[in-house]
C-alpha cells in the first residue's frame, strides 16, 4: 500500500473516568459547608449586636434615672429649706400632695402622678412655673412629715425588675425586695434659722 504502514497512526490517549469528571468548580457539599459556617457567624454577630444594644439602652435609662433623681433631690431640699410652712394632704395610692409656703407669699406644690412627679411654683404675684420629673414605669412616691425633729421626707421606690412582679403600693414594705428605695429628707425653714437673732 504505497509504503504506508497502518501502525504508524498514533491513537489518542483515552482519559480515565476520574479525570473526565474532575472540574475546577466547587461541589455541593463544599457549598453547603460554607453556607453553614456563614450562618453560624451571622447568627453569633446578630446575637452580639442585640446584647450590645440592650446594654446601651439600659445604661442610658440608668443615667437618665440618676440625673432625674439628682435634679429632684436638689430642688426638693432647696424648696423645703426655704419654706416657712408645710402642708401635707395624703392621697390613696398617689403619694399625696405636699404644699410648701414660701417667704414671698407664694407656694410650691409637689404632686405624684403616674410615672412623674410634678413641681408647681405659684409666686406671690401669681406667676406660675411648672416642672416635671419623669420616673420609671412602676415607680411609687410618698411624702411624709416627721414631727421631732421637724423634717419632710420624700420616698421614691423604683422597680429593679419588671413592674408586673410588684404586688403592693407601699414603697417601704419589707415584701418588696425587687424595689430600689431612695429617701430624700430636708428640714423646713432651715434657711431662716438665724433670722431674728442678734
Amino acid at each position: 500500500m504505497n509504503g504506508i504502514r497502518l501502525g504508524a497512526f498514533v491513537e489518542p490517549k483515552r482519559r480515565s473516568r476520574s479525570e473526565r469528571t474532575a472540574r475546577s468548580g466547587t461541589s455541593l457539599v463544599e457549598l453547603m459547608v460554607a453556607l453553614g459556617v456563614a450562618t453560624v457567624i451571622l447568627g453569633t454577630g446578630l446575637a452580639t449586636i442585640h446584647l450590645l444594644m440592650s446594654a446601651e439602652r439600659n445604661s442610658v435609662q440608668s443615667v437618665f434615672r440618676t440625673t432625674t433623681v439628682s435634679r429632684l433631690s436638689r430642688s426638693f431640699r432647696d424648696d423645703v429649706h426655704a419654706a416657712t410652712g408645710v402642708t401635707l394632704q395624703q392621697g390613696d395610692s398617689s403619694g399625696g400632695l405636699l404644699t410648701l409656703k414660701m417667704p414671698d407669699g407664694g407656694q410650691i406644690a409637689y404632686a405624684f402622678e403616674t410615672q412623674r412627679l410634678n413641681r408647681t411654683v405659684t409666686a406671690g404675684d401669681g406667676k406660675l412655673e411648672h416642672e416635671q420629673f419623669r420616673l420609671p414605669i412602676g415607680a411609687i412616691c410618698r411624702f411624709e412629715t416627721i414631727a421631732d425633729p421637724s423634717r419632710v421626707r420624700l420616698v421614691i421606690a423604683t422597680p429593679r425588675r419588671s413592674p408586673q412582679s410588684m404586688n403592693s403600693n407601699d414603697p417601704t414594705s419589707a415584701n418588696q425586695p425587687d424595689m430600689n428605695i431612695v429617701t430624700l429628707e430636708a428640714v423646713p425653714s432651715r434657711d431662716h434659722r438665724f433670722e431674728g437673732t442678734p
